[in-house]
């Protein structure tokens, strides 16, 4: 832990995350030393890239706040806005019958089950796994008649990767390099 640093005028003190592998990635978190409130989070990736960051600039503890402030500017959704029901993605937990045969050391199994997902007709098999810090989704669903985003994907730090298994589409989310997803989603099978 290191003190003496300052993120939106207030004292911070920072803990350093560092992977010991390449299938994680590093997280540097700065805290207020007077409240604990998180000041500032960044995630580097394996090539020290800053991929994701955000940070208070001006911050005032237990300051008095007009409710008139932060109420919406409008009275209904606007007119461009699409509104969707509610899917019933609760999670129902239970065996899915599937496994990850090579999950990275560290990680481990935290929710399975199936969930609805908009869009798809039935459940979908979902497993989660974290190793404390980030957590790893596994989406696993009949293959739907037309694929257009099999492999890797990419959006700041969330990297995805998808694969045909026989007749099934697996999908690995999550928070951390792309070789962890590839990995994680290119070991699901079936259990036996």
């Amino acid at each position: 832990m290191v003190t003496g640093e300052r993120v939106g005028g207030r004292a911070a003190e920072v803990v350093s995350f560092e992977p010991r592998d390449g299938l994680r990635y590093a997280h540097r978190f700065w805290s207020d030393t007077a409240t604990g409130l998180l000041l500032k989070a960044r995630v580097v990736n394996e090539r020290g890239d800053v991929i994701e960051q955000f940070a208070f600039t001006d911050l005032q503890v237990n300051a008095a706040i007009d409710r008139a402030l932060v109420e919406p500017s409008w009275a209904k959704a606007p007119a461009d806005w699409t509104i969707r029901e509610g899917t019933g993605g609760d999670v129902k937990q239970q065996d899915t019958g599937w496994i990850v045969a090579r999950v990275p050391p560290g990680f481990a199994k935290i929710m399975e089950g199936f969930r609805k997902v908009y869009g798809k007709p039935e459940p979908v098999a979902h497993l989660v796994y974290s190793d404390g810090l980030v957590a790893i989704s596994v989406f696993v669903e009949p293959l739907p008649p037309a694929i257009a985003n099999m492999g890797p994907s990419q959006q700041g730090g969330l990297n995805g990767f998808s694969v045909k298994l026989d007749d099934h589409l697996v999908t690995a989310l999550g928070e951390a390099p792309g070789a962890t997803v590839r990995q994680i989603a290119n070991s699901v099978q079936a259990r036996r």
